[in-house]
């Protein structure tokens, strides 16, 4: 027995058949493909952080310290006019600075500023009482006020308004000569 190579004809629904397998194929390719992507950037991903860590390390390395954060409290020292920053957990002196232009600045008595502030809030809420009309005041010395008015209408009336030439002196620009 032997096998011969023929040609064959594809029907109408062996062709629809052929399409269907084909989109599916290359619907599987993209879905490959797209997953070949993401693995490779996140592999990718995963060298540069390590590549970076290296970098990190061969610095700490190379140039013998880093800097870390740790918790810390702050001591203005107006005396050295310095920033005193203190550990948290032991008291030990972290680091020392110079002032920033803020504190020179004089400490503020909060207690004070919290006394002014509350008679400013009771000086606000008896002006909005008064412009509500809850409050009525004692008019007795209304006569006193129209009278203080009205001499300062009348000494207006009375008076001229200098002018300049009084200012000058009594030969000025006569081309007045004094003898020697």
């Amino acid at each position: 027995m032997v096998t011969v190579n023929v040609r064959h004809n594809f029907s109408h629904e062996e062709l629809l058949q052929k399409s269907t397998q084909i989109a599916n194929l290359i619907n599987d390719i993209n879905t490959e493909e797209a997953e070949k992507k993401a693995v490779g950037a996140e592999y990718k991903n995963k060298i540069d952080k390590l590549k970076a860590e290296a970098k990190l390390v061969s610095g700490h390395i190379t140039n013998g310290f880093m800097y870390t954060d740790k918790p810390a409290e702050l001591w203005l020292d107006y005396e050295t006019h310095e920033r005193v920053f203190t550990d948290k957990h032991d008291g030990t002196v972290l680091k020392r600075e110079p002032f920033h232009a803020s504190d020179f600045q004089k400490k503020i008595d909060f207690d004070e500023e919290e006394r002014n502030r509350q008679l400013q809030i009771d000086e606000n809420n008896e002006a909005g009482e008064a412009a509500n009309g809850n409050i009525h005041y004692d008019f007795t010395n209304i006569d006193q006020l129209n009278k203080v008015i009205s001499d300062k209408k009348a000494s207006k009336t009375k008076k001229e308004k200098p002018k300049p030439s009084d200012n000058l002196g009594e030969h000025y620009g006569k081309g007045f000569e004094v003898a020697e």
